[in-house]
């Protein structure tokens, strides 16, 4: 055990470093973006994908090697997933909301649109998966199930709007960046439906997650640092850098948590403060039950003791007259 976990820090200790030397040559490749055509400049660029496809491969290896385990079940989770999850589930309602406006697709065709507003329909839906995910108890749920689908289905249709979007060229590197991520994050929520079901694979999960998140924060973090401090944005749509930003943040920690985290025995920190509360009440209700039992026999000892205190006498004066009568027949 201590073997397999070791393993997987290298695992996560690699791959994170390896995001990280892509994103920070991707975001000097930035600066230096061509903007008729959007293509980068010089070799910088290639070396940042380069590396990302390195890592990428690496990461596959953790779940092509050793052998897959059946996943337990999500039925706990630490406060490393409620914050991922909750900016997720803010992140998704309000770009939701913002997709189904169509303020910033004039220019793409008609299927775009409708594929574009069916994806903000499903990606709002998806906010039930975080709501059950951070609130649900038990270790199989349907219901999480089926809202995981929709969050497939929702970043699946948004890498499919970005194919037929014609506004942007079919070979830009950030467009082409953004349906990889988006693709990978629809696979992410598949195995996501999957271990809500029962029949999810940690290795898988594991993998997927990792590969999901870095790709999603390869294509986020450089473009918003760009329109951060050159004051433009770069991507295909302003609201996908964000999307991408909180799928990076939120793949990453469940792959983290899976490897790290999946061998301890924890308990959900709602049934454990609902047990707490149980048990503190039992124990409230059995002193007050200890201290009533006692009261009733400090009690009855006082009701023992007076009629032990009232008898004497009485036992006193019946041997004294015998006492009497035997004088007065003297």
């Amino acid at each position: 055990m201590k073997k397999s976990l070791s393993r997987g820090r290298i695992y996560l200790a690699v791959g994170s470093g390896g995001v990280a030397v892509a994103v920070i040559l991707r975001l000097i490749a930035c600066f230096s973006l061509r903007k008729p055509s959007g293509h980068f400049e010089g070799p910088l660029a290639l070396v940042s994908g380069g590396i990302l496809l390195i890592t990428l491969l690496f990461l596959l290896t953790y779940g092509l090697g050793g052998k897959e385990r059946q996943s337990r079940g999500t039925d706990a989770f630490s406060p490393y997933i409620y914050i991922p999850v909750g900016c997720y589930c803010a992140a998704i309602l309000f770009c939701g909301v913002l997709l189904l406006s169509g303020s910033s697709f004039a220019d793409a065709g008609r299927a775009a649109r409708i594929i574009r507003c069916a994806a903000a329909v499903f990606l709002i839906v998806t906010a039930g998966y975080c709501v059950f995910t951070v609130a649900g108890t038990k270790r199989r749920s349907v219901i999480r199930g089926a809202f995981s689908l929709s969050g497939a289905l929702g970043n699946l249709l948004l890498a499919l709007y970005l194919f037929l979007n014609t506004t942007f060229a079919m070979n830009d590197p950030i467009k082409v960046s953004e349906e990889v991520a988006f693709l990978f994050a629809a696979i992410f929520f598949v195995t996501e439906s999957r271990d809500a079901l029962g029949r999810g694979h940690s290795r898988t999960q594991i993998t997927v997650a990792l590969i999901a998140s870095a790709l999603s924060l390869y294509a986020s973090l450089p473009t918003l640092i760009y329109r951060l401090f050159a004051g433009e944005m770069i991507s295909t749509d302003p609201l996908f850098p964000i999307l991408l930003l909180v799928t990076g943040l939120l793949t990453g920690a469940k792959g983290c948590y899976l490897q790290t985290g999946e061998r301890k025995k924890t308990v959900h920190p709602f049934v454990r403060n609902l047990t707490a509360a149980a048990d503190e009440r039992e124990y409230e209700t059995a002193l007050a039950a200890e201290e009533a039992r006692s009261a009733a026999q400090s009690a009855e000892s006082t009701d023992e003791a007076q009629e032990a205190a009232e008898e004497k006498p009485q036992a006193t004066e019946e041997k004294e007259a015998p006492a009497g009568e035997r004088e007065e027949e003297a």
